[in-house]
Formats: C-alpha cells, structure tokens, sequence
C-alpha cells in the first residue's frame, strides 16, 4: 500500500497515468458512441492527436512575430535581474538594530520570524568595548556572605555587574526594544 501512495504522490507518475487513464476512456466511450470496435476507436484517437500535434508544428508563423516574442523575452531578461535586486536590498532598516545600551550594560539580541511575525529572542548583555557575549563567574564573599556573581568578558576581561533572576532587567530591556521597534525609533539609535 505505501509503494501506491508512494507512486501517487509523485506528480509526474499521476500527471502522466491519469492522461493515460483519460485516454482509454474516451477511446472505450468513442467506441460505444460511433458503434465500432476498440481497435478502431483506438487508432482514430491516435490518428487525431498526431494530426493535432502536426498541425501545431507546422503552423505558420511569420518571421517578425518570433522577431517580436524574442525581443520581448529579452527585454523582460534585462528586466527582472533589476527587480529581483531591489527586493535583496529591501531588507527591514529595523534589522540593522541590534545593540540597546540600558543601565549600566549593552544587550544584544536576534529576530526570529514566525507566523505571528517579528520576534526579539535571545537577549543577553555583551561587553560594551569589544561586543563578546559575557560570561558568568562568582567570588566568595567575605564574611560568610556566601557567593557574589559578576559578569566578565572572555575576550578583553572587562567586567561588569551580574544581573540577577529576580532582577527584571532582562524583561526590561526586551520591552524597551519591542517599544522602540513598534514606534520607529530604533534608527534613532546610535550604531554601537
């Protein structure tokens, strides 16, 4: 059962087959309609598709009209690379915004299109010096005040305080970003 659905979903296969298919059965209703045999009706059909396919061929077309259809082909070549050019370039200017300086640190994020449209993800804090993502670390705090975390660049070592879960920094700043995106400031911004 899988290798037929397999053969039918192939549009070539069921292209070709139901021409087929529609063949014999028009020559089985031509035999019963003219009240000859199916050899006949068969051969007839196939007399007719032959002289329709020599009839197309040797239809006669004057020479300034393939002149026309060629000329025109070429213009619409010469045409469309231009257009096609112009949709590469148009690329959304809000893509272009991607660093957001809030407090004390730099965010980055990315834009994931989906069907209900634009989406920031992904936002994180990266150093303000030379943009790599920021690492986490901890030190121990003195006087059993157990662990303090900050944030440190893996590339030039600068660091930067750490932005705790409880802290809505995050949410913050992705609302600022959603904001700024929904009321066109974000080519107010600077590029960092």
């Amino acid at each position: 059962m899988s290798k037929i659905k397999k053969y039918l979903s192939n549009p070539w296969i069921f292209a070709i087959g139901t021409t087929i298919i529609a063949f014999f059965v028009t020559t089985i209703l031509n035999s019963f309609i003219k009240d000859i045999n199916f050899k006949d009706s068969f051969f007839g059909i196939i007399k007719i598709i032959g002289q329709i396919f020599f009839n197309i061929l040797t239809f006669r077309i004057y020479v300034w009209i393939i002149i026309l259809v060629l000329l025109f082909l070429f213009a619409l070549i010469l045409i469309l690379p231009i257009f096609a050019k112009k949709e590469i370039d148009d690329v959304p200017t809000y893509r272009n915004y991607r660093y957001f300086k809030y407090k004390e640190w730099l965010f980055t994020w990315d834009y994931s299109s989906s069907r209900y449209g634009i989406q920031i993800k992904n936002v994180r804090p990266i150093c303000m010096k030379c943009k790599c993502e920021l690492s986490q670390n901890s030190y121990s705090a003195m006087g059993g005040g157990g662990y303090r975390y900050y944030f440190y660049c893996p590339n030039c070592e600068e660091k930067y305080n750490y932005i705790y879960q409880n802290d809505n920094t995050l949410e913050d700043v992705e609302k600022i970003i959603v904001l700024n995106l929904n009321n066109s400031q974000y080519d107010k911004f600077e590029k960092i």
